[in-house]
């Protein structure tokens, strides 16, 4: 199961990266793609690299790109070790991961594909945000403010909201520490 933005964190891998030949090869190649795609370095930003600066690795362009390297990086050393997945499953950026993974797509153009979606969401104007929510896509839906939509609908209990920052924040608050969906167990 490959993740989505958000599980990113500074020096994400740095430890299989310092000790696994594997892990280091497959990122280095992996980072190199997506450095010759973006003109940045990915790979700096995601191994907490000295001089770099942290905030980076939560901008979609390093995240998406830095999350791709990661679990490409990782699925090799699974692979090294004899572990072979029956299937497969990516959520957002994970998806192309677990593609180039199931063969779907070679490295270069998975690579191009997350450099590209990286970079276009990337120059999306900024004051927006989302939001995952435990409840029901009818839960949800007659409470949300103007300016919040369903976004994603992941799941019969699992919807994620988006729209301006503050709006979403209020249906976030409201939707805090409620009990949905247990046919009421109160």
């Amino acid at each position: 199961m490959f993740a989505g933005q958000g599980s990113q964190w500074v020096g994400m891998g740095r430890g299989l990266y310092e000790g696994s030949r594997v892990f280091a090869e497959a990122f280095d190649q992996v980072c190199g793609l997506l450095e010759l795609e973006l003109g940045v370095s990915v790979r700096d930003v995601v191994l907490g690299a000295d001089g770099v600066d942290e905030a980076l690795v939560d901008q979609t362009l390093y995240a998406q790109a830095g999350l791709f390297a990661f679990e490409v990086a990782l699925a090799a050393v699974l692979k090294a070790a004899g572990v072979v997945a029956d299937a497969v499953v990516g959520h957002s950026v994970g998806e192309v991961a677990a593609a180039y993974v199931a063969g779907v797509l070679s490295l270069s153009d998975a690579s191009r594909l997350v450099a590209a979606r990286a970079r276009l969401m990337q120059g999306l104007p900024g004051g927006g945000a989302m939001a995952a929510i435990g409840a029901s896509e009818a839960e949800v839906e007659p409470g949300l403010k103007s300016g919040v939509s369903i976004a994603a609908v992941n799941g019969p209990q699992s919807v994620v909201v988006s729209g301006e920052t503050a709006a979403v924040e209020q249906v976030v608050e409201y939707w805090r520490g409620r009990v949905v969906g247990c046919g009421g167990c109160g």
